[in-house]
């Protein structure tokens, strides 16, 4: 074997000194802009191009820009979704020397080889659809006679059955075969740019499928657009008595023929020859190749079932939600490799890091800490229920990544942090006056009126805190963190669950003592967090400073004695309105009842904030079981020295004095 091996590089060796280096082969289509570049961008186009002939990026999909301003040359090539890593490498690196040689000093490009694509424009690239231009090819014709309307009925059925496999895959790439006769099968493959999302990778495979025409007659074809692309082929296997059978006794060929001789012998046996050190080449690199692929597919497999994106209704996520597949190479570019400086914080998912896509949009990126339990089911929660709402009071997923160990969530990055940062940090609070407050109470409550009534999902939020409300650059209100969400259905009211996470003060008294689960428990979360608002005081500090008496107990004494306006933050007391002021302390207060059937729903919360003049019930005194305890006035405050998380995942916030 080892003999083999050594006459197969040194025939590979003379085919290199008689030869030299092969000029690149023709695109079978390509497209050069109208607008040349000038010295910064072509330069800049260098480095994109330099980028891709020296990447090590093994995924089939190369995304690189550089460069600033007007001056950005971007650029990416996509191979088959099945092509071998170093043949995509190989034909990519064609790509880029035969797009120069055809579109000289151009800014923008487009080649098209059999098993690749490259694609370079002083516009943005990513994220967008883009239908020209395009190319379609066909084969040679069909020779046998077929039903061509049966064929193309079965042709089609075979495309958009892959076209909406394709749409849901992180590679956006499917082939399969269908059956058209017992002799004749059809052979199809569909793919897109992974960076775009669902809706927009079926739409650009509408768009290409639509362009069957120029199949007609075909025994296969191609059609292509700059953001997908279609193929199919046909196979056609002769029955075992055919006339056309090498094996027939009458060929000319035949062993048994009486034409046989010396010469045929000799070929014979030359070709044996060379087959047997063919067919040994050839083993080694298919024994290497399904050891790689095998190695390859665990890995994916093992990944993808830890993370396994499946709602409630059995259905995967990617099939009902237009959520895009982000490049590890495009978060890696964004957020200068996770650097140090633009870690945001630390929570039970993982890190959070700030980033900049090269249009100049911020984002925020969840990295999935590989030792974190914890994140792995946050990251299936997360995607499973906040992938598929919009509203302007909760935080937006722009998009999810999974490559090799990598898990990744981007956000919109939200320029004023979280509530917390702003609400119990002195040099900042100030900023929040009494109107910015009473704009973000309303805000918190439209977003869980949503959650709970109105999106497409029942979801009940489980730990609504002060820190999982961002503010966007307006102080408007996005309620996030969704990793400890649970979804209901539509006619769900309770649900129950031995497994108890949330954050200590916000919890309702009958999740926490008996892992009863509603709408009713978020109720109560943001009473506390009104509560909160309202006083600029924190539950746990307020509890640990005030000798055993929680903010509840505190705020249901003033209120009881006609003391309500002692709760004010002082910093408010220049620009508070008193009725507005007392309404939510008493809604607050009726969101803490004990009893989950008197709290009001997050609809009536939303109209008792929002006018004036309705009537409130009266409120009773509230649940004081996750406060009571009695601390003598001397003595020591403990806090647990790991105040990030303890048993039953109940999370503490341990905040410094101002």
């Amino acid at each position: 074997m080892n003999f083999s091996i050594a006459l197969f590089y040194i025939a590979i060796h003379l085919i290199g000194i008689t030869f030299g280096e092969w000029p690149p082969p023709d695109f079978i289509y390509y497209s050069c802009g109208s607008s040349a570049g000038d010295s910064t961008y072509l330069n800049n186009l260098d480095s994109v191009l330099h980028s891709i002939n020296s990447s090590s990026v093994t995924s089939g999909f190369y995304n690189f820009s550089s460069g600033q301003d007007l001056s950005t040359a971007n650029g990416i090539g996509l191979c088959q979704g099945n092509l071998e890593s170093g043949a995509c490498h190989s034909c990519l690196v064609n790509s880029t020397k035969k797009l120069k040689e055809l579109c000289v000093d151009r800014k923008e490009a487009i080649g098209w080889y059999e098993n690749c694509m490259l694609r370079y424009s002083d516009k943005s690239i990513s994220y967008n659809r883009r239908n020209a231009p395009d190319y379609c090819y066909n084969l040679h014709n069909i020779t046998r006679d077929l039903d061509h309307a049966e064929f193309y009925k079965t042709l089609y059925k075979l495309m958009k059955n892959l076209r909406g496999k394709a749409a849901g895959r992180s590679s956006k790439f499917a082939n399969g075969r269908m059956r058209y006769a017992n002799n004749v099968t059809i052979h199809g493959l569909v793919q897109c740019t992974p960076d775009l999302s669902v809706q927009q990778c079926k739409e650009c495979l509408d768009n290409v499928l639509g362009v069957f025409i120029c199949f007609l007659g075909k025994a296969g074809a191609k059609a292509a657009t700059p953001s997908c692309n279609v193929r199919y082929e046909i196979t056609v296997s002769s029955p075992p008595n055919s006339p056309n059978s090498t094996n027939s006794p009458n060929s000319p060929n035949s062993p048994n023929s009486p034409n046989s001789g010396w010469k045929t012998k000799l070929i014979v046996i030359t070709a044996s020859f060379a087959g047997a050190i063919l067919l040994g080449v050839c083993c080694i690199y298919y024994r290497r190749r399904k050891l790689r692929e095998g190695r390859e597919a665990k890995e994916t497999k093992e990944n993808y079932q830890e993370v396994e994106l499946l709602d409630w209704t059995g259905e995967t996520l990617a099939d009902q939600q237009d959520l895009p597949f982000i490049p590890l190479a495009v978060i890696r570019t964004a957020t200068q490799q996770f650097a140090k400086q633009n870690k945001l914080g630390q929570g039970g998912f993982g890190p959070v890091y700030k980033g900049t896509l090269v249009d100049g949009k911020e984002i925020a990126v969840k990295r999935l800490s590989e030792n974190s339990c914890q994140g792995m089911k946050e990251f299936k929660a997360e995607v499973k229920s906040i992938a598929r709402l919009q509203h302007r009071n909760l935080v937006r997923l722009l998009g999810f990544c999974m490559e090799g160990k990598e898990m990744l969530l981007v956000y919109d990055y939200m320029p004023n942090g979280s509530l917390e940062a702003i609400l119990f940090d002195s040099t900042s609070e100030a900023q929040l006056n009494w109107k910015m407050r009473h704009k973000i109470i309303k805000g918190i409550a439209r977003g869980l009126l949503y959650l709970h009534e109105d999106s497409r999902l029942k979801i009940i939020h489980r730990d609504l805190k002060s820190s999982n409300v961002l503010l966007d650059d307006k102080l408007n209100p996005r309620i996030s963190d969704f990793g400890m969400a649970r979804i209901f259905h539509s006619n769900q009211s309770e649900d129950n669950t031995k497994r108890v996470i949330g954050t200590f003060g916000y919890m309702a008294p009958e999740y926490a003592s008996q892992g009863t689960i509603s709408v009713k428990s978020d109720v109560f979360s943001f009473g506390v967090l009104l509560l909160e608002i309202i006083s600029g005081k924190k539950t746990s500090r307020f509890h640990l400073s005030q000798h055993g008496e929680s903010l509840l107990t505190f705020a249901w004494k003033l209120w009881s004695n006609n003391h309500a306006l002692e709760l004010m933050d002082p910093l408010v007391e220049q620009t508070y309105v008193e009725n507005d002021v007392l309404r939510c302390i008493h809604i607050a207060l009726l969101c803490v009842q004990e009893d989950p059937a008197y709290r009001p729903t997050m609809s009536s919360v939303v109209f008792m904030l929002e006018n004036d003049m309705a009537l409130l019930p009266e409120s009773t005194e509230p649940a004081f079981f996750l406060g009571r305890r009695n601390v003598p006035p001397d003595a020591p405050q403990i806090v647990p020295k790991n105040a990030s998380s303890s048993i039953n995942e109940i999370t503490f916030s341990a905040v410094n004095p101002r």
